[in-house]
C-alpha cells in the first residue's frame, strides 16, 4: 500500500501557507527536510501593509485551519459535534474573528512532520534532530518577516491541546525568552510519575 502525498494547501483571502527547507534538519538527516506553516490573517490584513501583529502559535496535528476557522455558513451544521467538547464551530469562530472588538492577531499552525511521525514534538532530540532549533531559528524568523509579525517575546504566544499542549509546554519551557506565554490544554503525559495513571 502506498500512501499518497498530502494534498497541497491552497491560499485564500484568510489563509496563507508557506514551506521552507530547513538547513539544520536537512544537515541532520542528510536529505532535504521541510517545515511548513499556515497563517490565519486578521480582517483587512492586506489593506494595512505597515501594520505588524502579535502571533498565536497554535500547535496542532491537523492541517486544518486554526481553530477550525471556516467562513462558510453551511459548515456550522456539519460541525455541531464540536460543541460537545465546548469548542466553537469553525463558522462561529469566523464570526468572532471578524468582529470589530476581536483582537487583531495572526494565528499560525506549524507543520513539523518527522520521518517517524506526523509531529516532531517541537524539541531537539537524538532521534528526530534539532526541531526546536529549526522552529525557533529558521521557521519563526521566516514567518515574522513574511507575515509582518512583531518579533518580540511579548508578542509570541503558544497554545495547544493534547500533543499540541505538550509541544506548547516544551517550547515555553525550553525557550522562555522566545515566547511570552502559553495556553496548555490536556497535554500528552509530561511526567512519568503519573503516566496513564501509573508510576512507571
Amino acid at each position: 500500500v502506498v500512501v499518497p502525498p498530502a494534498e497541497e494547501l491552497r491560499d485564500t483571502p484568510w489563509l496563507r501557507h508557506v514551506r521552507i527547507k530547513s538547513k539544520l534538519l536537512s544537515e541532520f538527516w542528510g536529505t532535504p527536510v521541510y517545515l511548513g506553516a499556515s497563517a490565519l490573517l486578521p480582517p483587512d490584513y492586506d489593506k494595512h501593509p505597515k501594520a505588524r501583529y502579535p502571533t498565536i502559535y497554535a500547535q496542532s496535528q491537523e492541517r486544518a485551519a486554526p481553530f477550525y476557522f471556516n467562513p462558510d455558513p453551511a459548515s456550522h451544521e456539519r460541525e455541531l459535534g464540536l460543541k460537545d467538547g465546548n469548542v466553537q464551530t469553525g463558522y462561529e469562530f469566523y464570526r468572532s474573528w471578524i468582529a470589530d472588538d476581536f483582537p487583531r492577531v495572526v494565528v499560525i499552525v506549524m507543520e513539523q512532520s518527522s520521518p517517524y511521525f506526523l509531529e516532531a514534538y517541537s524539541v531537539d532530540s537524538a532521534n528526530n534532530g534539532p526541531y526546536g532549533q529549526a522552529i525557533t531559528q529558521e521557521l519563526i524568523p521566516y514567518l515574522e518577516k513574511t507575515f509582518r509579525l512583531i518579533p518580540k517575546s511579548y508578542a509570541r504566544l503558544v497554545e495547544g491541546a493534547s500533543t499540541g499542549g505538550w509541544e506548547s509546554l516544551a517550547l515555553q519551557h525550553r525557550y522562555p525568552d522566545m515566547f511570552g506565554g502559553a495556553w496548555i490544554f490536556n497535554p500528552d503525559p509530561i511526567d512519568f510519575r503519573h503516566y496513564l495513571l501509573s508510576n512507571i
